[in-house]
């Protein structure tokens, strides 16, 4: 039985500290510029069922302080050892418990939202970061989008987008200053939903 895929460990980012800095500053301008969809050009090998872009995203941002949870579709063993070998970072059982949590609009159950940490009215920063997997920005269902960082209105349609992230989405941005920010990652790209950003379908 060939085992290698569990064995032995997948290559991670090809020069560490360059792209670590780029896809930190691809993220930076997502969340900085709701609705924009930002090219995420990373060429990874991908554990499991993640995608390139989360894939990067996970590997530029977390470490051994920042806990990551998975959804159960999308947590296997090959993708926790990979996260683990190359940041150090905790996958934890507990959404509550994360600092990134990590599902996929298409086969994940989202019951789990209103569990994700939010900060406090004095600590707002310590919430928790959502990473949504999507197939692209071609769906649908557009979202109008307003607020910080966006000129007049800004259109935005993840496809897929379950109901539920969008109603989710809607009650989070009211939370402010405390919420969730969403990020949904496609193959190769970025968008963002700050909790600052109001949504309308």
């Amino acid at each position: 039985m060939d085992l290698g895929p569990l064995t032995a460990p997948l290559s991670g980012l090809e020069n560490p500290a360059f792209a670590s800095n780029r896809i930190f500053r691809d993220v930076l301008e997502a969340l900085s510029r709701p609705g924009t969809v930002v090219p995420a050009p990373e060429n990874l090998e991908t554990p499991g069922k993640l995608n390139r872009a989360a894939t990067g995203f996970l590997l530029a941002l977390a470490d051994m302080e920042t806990p990551v949870w998975l959804s159960p579709d999308i947590r296997d063993i090959q993708t926790e050892k990979h996260l683990k070998f190359h940041t150090g970072c905790p996958v934890v059982d507990q959404c509550g418990q994360a600092v990134f949590a990590v599902a996929d609009a298409r086969t994940s159950n989202f019951d789990f939202l209103n569990s994700l940490a939010v900060g406090n009215p004095e600590m707002p920063h310590q919430s928790a970061t959502l990473l949504i997997m999507i197939d692209g920005f071609t769906g649908p269902a557009a979202l109008t989008l307003t607020g910080p960082g966006i000129h007049s209105k800004a259109v935005l349609a993840p496809d897929p987008i379950p109901d539920a992230l969008i109603q989710w989405a809607q009650a989070n941005q009211r939370l402010f200053p405390c919420g969730v920010d969403l990020i949904f990652a496609a193959t190769s790209s970025l968008a963002a939903l700050p909790r600052t950003t109001r949504i309308e379908v």
